[in-house]
């Protein structure tokens, strides 16, 4: 008999903390939608879950986990993987977002390197057309011998760099 009383008081006690900390600590979007009933022990636990429906009640009615010593590490592991996924997920956000803006500037790169590549094209072109102007002209000096470079520079007043030029080469 004084055993039922008991558990009967206890349950009482339970459902009026429950009540208040439901009033006093759940106020969302400030909280969390959820508080946490800690017992010191896991015998009170263990006589609170032995009440037929009483946890998951508190938890349906009131919002209130009620956790002894050995659930609250769980609990607490619990929430610290949340928090981590939720800063992965952030984290992930920034890095697709990194991606994309280097993905487009790849893109204008590729653009500036294909506009690059045409006038290295054009340039070479060109280069190649004098020359093949040189070898018509050369062709049709084959019969003449060439002066030397002294003799050049005095009729055609080339620059000092051609003499300077076969200067070094034979120093």
């Amino acid at each position: 008999e004084g055993g039922k009383l008991a558990r009967r008081a206890l349950e009482r006690r339970v459902r009026t903390e429950a009540q208040k900390m439901q009033q006093k600590y759940i106020a969302p979007p400030a909280t969390v939608e959820f508080a946490v009933m800690y017992v010191p022990t896991d015998g009170i636990y263990g006589e609170i879950a032995r009440i037929d429906g009483l946890i998951d009640e508190l938890g349906r009615q009131h919002r209130v986990l009620v956790l002894g010593p050995s659930l609250f590490p769980a609990l607490l592991h619990t929430i610290y993987l949340g928090h981590m996924t939720f800063a992965l997920e952030q984290k992930a956000h920034e890095v697709s977002q990194l991606l994309g803006a280097t993905k487009a500037e790849m893109q204008a790169m590729d653009k500036v390197l294909a506009s690059l590549g045409k006038q290295a094209s054009t340039f070479s072109n060109t280069i190649e057309k004098a020359r093949q102007r040189t070898r018509v002209v050369d062709r049709k000096l084959r019969s003449i011998t060439a002066a030397d470079a002294e003799t050049t520079v005095r009729l055609l007043g080339a620059a000092d760099e051609a003499l300077d030029d076969e200067e070094e080469a034979e120093g």
